[in-house]
């Protein structure tokens, strides 16, 4: 069964609005403001979803395809283990619940602006969130980390305010692509994975809870900031490269392993080098 919308729809107060196993499409903006959107194995398939005060629960599989913005500023989400695609996601106020979630977000240049900072709660049960779109920002919360990270595109700035409270679970950079931050410190809570460049300038840091791994075509940069491993160990495979200048290499456990195919770890300036474990 599919349902077509002939015009963007508000789903407001009483009103509750469920998809189940069917497709709900036709291009337009549909806004939960006061009502409720259930959305189950189905597939939903439009312009944009904004939750402004209602609610949106994804329950069981299903696909939520948007060609423009997933947003919410009151209210709550919860995405369940949906496979999501957007231009952009915005995430400014209510609670946000990420499940298993895999989302993918493809908004470059001049729409590519993302945001997950809310006062409201966030949760992740295993949640992945994609970036794709080159030259794309995201900005995490102050307070509450999402899921696993894995950039895959070119030119992506993240901005952080969080200090050393955790941002992402897991961090990936995957082949060809880059991200740099100016400031601010991002932590990961679990593994780091560098296959592409991770950039940080200006006083940003970048902290790994487990393993940070530099692979062959990887590289890592911090300049005026630190460089810190929590545990794990540091390994550089292939050519990966690992450079900190006028700040701190850190590895609490698990030492430091660097291939012997010419994988480097520089240290310049005024920083120091800190090695805990094996090496």
């Amino acid at each position: 069964l599919t349902w077509t919308l002939g015009a963007a729809v508000d789903v407001n107060t009483n009103v509750t609005l469920a998809v189940g196993t069917g497709t709900l499409d036709g291009d337009q903006a549909v806004t939960a403001s006061a009502g409720e959107i259930t959305h189950g194995g189905g597939t939903i398939k439009e312009f944009s979803l904004t939750v402004s005060g209602g609610t949106y629960t994804g329950t069981g599989s299903g696909t939520l395809t948007l060609s423009e913005a997933l947003s919410m500023d009151s209210g709550s989400m919860d995405l369940g283990n949906k496979t999501v695609s957007a231009a952009t996601m915005s995430v400014t106020g209510g609670d946000l619940a990420l499940g298993t979630s895999d989302v993918t977000l493809s908004g470059s240049e001049t729409n590519g602006t993302n945001e997950i900072n809310t006062a409201g709660t966030i949760s992740d049960g295993g949640s992945t969130l994609r970036l794709s779109g080159d030259h794309s920002t995201l900005t995490l919360d102050n307070d509450q980390p999402i899921g696993a990270l894995v950039v895959n595109a070119t030119g992506v700035s993240l901005i952080t305010n969080s200090g050393a409270q955790e941002d992402v679970n897991t961090l990936e950079v995957t082949s060809g692509n880059d991200v740099t931050m100016s400031g601010g410190t991002l932590t990961s809570a679990s593994t780091s994975t560098f296959d592409g460049s991770f950039i940080a300038t200006d006083t940003a840091a970048l902290t790994s809870g487990g393993a940070m791994t530099v692979n062959g075509t990887g590289s890592v940069s911090v300049a005026n900031g630190n460089l810190t491993v929590n545990a794990g160990g540091l390994t550089v495979n292939g050519t990966g490269s690992v450079s900190v200048e006028d700040g701190d290499l850190t590895v609490s456990a698990g030492g430091l392993t660097i291939s012997a195919a010419g994988g480097t770890v520089e240290s310049t300036g005024t920083g120091r080098i800190l090695i805990t474990g094996a090496t």
